[in-house]
């Protein structure tokens, strides 16, 4: 959600402001006695290395690393780094590991301030410190899109711990004699106060170095800038016993995540049936067995965000087969056969798209359905149903099942279906309904023939740059075709990077708002702190005209994000139409690396509004609710297209939603 972090806000991801706006009257100091480290003139090169991992490359493609002026910090508005003060390089990429060389120039162009009071003036040097950071917008400087959300920082030299400490590097730069920069802490103990001693910086770069009590002032020709920070991919225990790293991320769990309450979750009942699963797992040397203990323990948390790697023989033991085809529940819990695959069984005894089923195995339609296993975590109950419509074709190969029918020429009769191997039919199930075709572009734009826009944003997911400037070219591309009405379709748009989100609903607000308060894990035995509010800013791209938004239950997290905030952007012009409210799936993620390739995933922070969880659980309703019906299921027409179009076509009255779905538990396997 955080935009500094592509998938996770709060983990290790600090920006400066906190440590550089310290407003305290700066008091001159006896300058301290010290020799510089190296006998150069200054220093002429800056080298460093850190991790991105692989997840961290496929998304922002355009990293390098930046001598970033640290004044733009003082400005409470987030305004960009002035372009002559950029000083930047690309980086060298080896599997995981990025690193790079900067030659810095002899006069840098960024603005002298006092680290200690923020005042600017000739008397104080230039400050700089150094990011690794991604060019959100593509262009060959960071401009204002990249700082609408701030930029992407995935390292940084300087590292601000408890009590203010700081450790790390900073690159500064003096262009004459005279002037001062702090040498120590002083008395307080806090670094970069009043009471700090100070020396006489030498003319030129030095990087100063604040990892011992003493500042060290290195002016070798060539230094190195480590990244006090560290790797920012998942949480790494891969390296441990199965039983071990259980525990260590039952740990994390512990502290980190943060919807105990809300879904009712006991992680120490949890851990007391899965901890012996996972031991005797690991006394076996049972893979599958483990896989399916880890599996089963995220299921627990009800929680679209909470997962595990899937156990793949055990999948293929229980929902490869499939009986050839899908159905679709309507609001009054009728249920209707929505495809039928070619060739399948299904096909072979006359089922036919339109036929109504009314029991499974004897046992009527809806307990069926309510008491099929879901594959994954559902957070709200409205999505949950929807996942288990899609799953209660899929079986075990082989297995038999008595389908109860009326057909589309009212004929009730019993039909015997056995599975077959389907390995199609149990992907398309496991994909959401409505859902994009996974190998589509991020973002689909045309012309409908009523003359109406209709833009698709498949996933936020994706490589930030290929988003940013495929946005900039649609809405261009809009202009100049005069389209001022549009549909932006989000169904089945499964998130992804929250300042992607943020940045689409910039497109169509004219004063920034707040979206949301975001809250963090602060530390084991802690409570969840604020971390930041998330503000929905306004963007250089601008779109004036009516707009419709379309969502339903398979649009999740940042695409909830999206919605939600066009849903609260202060305009009578914005709609948002749907069959469901979106999936109640929000939060950040954490990532935990296992043993044996398993990852795990779960929800690290929350988003309030008015003192209460938003979005988690609930999703965020529509204005227009389009009922889903035995003939919308059944239809080939898109009635929630053509709800959103005739809203922008005839000005169709808004007909608000009685009410939202709350989060209900799953059943047990």
């Amino acid at each position: 959600m955080s935009t500094l972090d592509p998938r996770r806000s709060g983990r290790r991801l600090l920006r400066l402001a906190m440590l550089l706006v310290l407003a305290i009257a700066f008091v001159p100091q006896t300058v301290l006695a010290q020799d510089d480290i190296g006998v150069t003139s200054g220093v002429n090169t800056i080298t460093g290395e850190a991790l991105l991992d692989e997840d961290l490359q496929q998304g922002f493609s355009q990293t390098f690393a930046l001598l970033m002026d640290a004044t733009f910090l003082l400005d409470a508005e987030g305004t960009p780094l002035p372009y002559e003060s950029q000083i930047s390089t690309g980086l060298v990429i080896d599997g995981e590991n990025a690193s790079f060389e900067m030659a810095l120039p002899m006069a840098p162009k960024g603005q002298p301030f006092d680290v200690v009071t923020g005042e600017t003036g000739d008397e104080y040097p230039q400050v700089y410190f150094v990011s690794m950071v991604a060019n959100i917008a593509g262009g060959p400087l960071l401009d204002p899109i990249d700082f609408l959300y701030g930029p992407a920082i995935f390292h940084q030299s300087l590292f601000v711990g408890e009590g203010d400490n700081i450790d790390g590097r900073m690159v500064v730069f003096a262009d004459r004699e005279g002037i001062e920069f702090p040498s120590e802490a002083g008395d307080d103990g806090s670094p970069l106060t009043g009471d700090d001693p100070t020396r006489e910086l030498r003319p030129g770069w030095t990087v100063v170095d604040f990892s011992s009590e003493r500042y060290r002032f290195i002016r070798s020709e060539s230094v190195e800038v480590p990244f006090p920070e560290g790797d920012l991919g998942p949480i790494d225990y891969s390296g441990l016993g199965w039983t071990e790293a259980f525990d260590a991320l039952v740990d994390d769990l512990s502290w980190q995540y943060p919807f105990y309450e809300l879904k009712d979750v006991d992680l120490d009942a949890l851990v007391e049936t899965y901890r012996p699963l996972v031991e005797q797992a690991e006394e076996a040397e049972d893979g599958e067995a483990y896989r399916l203990a880890i599996y089963r323990f995220a299921r627990e948390f009800h929680d679209g965000h909470v997962s595990s790697s899937r156990p793949p023989e055990w999948t293929d033991e229980n929902y490869l087969g499939g009986f050839g085809f899908q159905v679709g529940q309507a609001d009054d819990g009728t249920v209707w056969v929505i495809s039928v695959a070619e060739d399948g069984p299904a096909a072979a005894e006359g089922i036919a798209v339109g036929d109504e089923v009314t029991a499974w195995n004897g046992t009527p339609i809806g307990e069926a359905i309510d008491e099929t296993r879901l594959m994954r975590g559902s957070s709200s109950e409205h999505e949950a149903e929807q996942n288990r419509a899609r799953l209660l074709t899929r079986g075990p190969v082989g297995s038999e099942v008595v389908v109860s029918i009326d057909d589309v020429d009212g004929q009730a009769r019993d039909v015997e279906l056995t599975a077959v191997e389907d390995r199609s039919g149990m992907t398309e199930a496991m994909n959401t309904q409505d859902g994009p075709d996974r190998a589509a572009q991020p973002i689909i734009t045309e012309v409908l023939p009523s003359g109406v826009g209709y833009l698709r944003i498949t996933g936020f997911y994706t490589n930030v740059t290929t988003f940013t400037e495929a946005w900039e070219q649609a809405f261009l591309t809009f202009d100049g075709l005069e389209v001022d009405r549009l549909i932006i379709d989000v169904r089945g748009n499964g998130g992804g990077y929250g300042l992607l989100s943020q940045f689409a609903a910039s497109t169509f607000n004219q004063e920034p708002f707040t979206w949301a308060d975001i809250y963090v894990p602060d530390a084991p035995g802690e409570e969840f702190v604020y971390g930041n509010e998330t503000i929905i800013e306004v963007s250089p791209t601008q779109f004036e005209g009516e707009v419709v938004v379309l969502i339903n239950s398979g649009c999740y997290s940042a695409c909830e994000s999206f919605s939600s905030a066009m849903g609260e952007i202060d305009s009578d012009r914005i709609t948002i139409v749907g069959d469901r409210p979106t999936a109640g799936v929000y939060a950040s993620v954490e990532s935990w690396s296992l043993p044996d390739d398993v990852r795990f995933n779960a929800s690290s922070t929350y988003a309030e509004v008015d003192g209460e969880i938003y979005l988690e659980g609930v999703g965020y309703p529509p204005d227009v609710l389009v009922p889903i019906t035995g003939e919308s299921l059944t239809s080939p027409e898109d009635e929630v297209l053509q709800a959103g179009e005739a809203i922008l076509l005839d000005g169709a009255d808004e007909v608000p939603v009685e009410g939202t779905p709350e989060a209900e538990p799953e059943p047990e396997d």
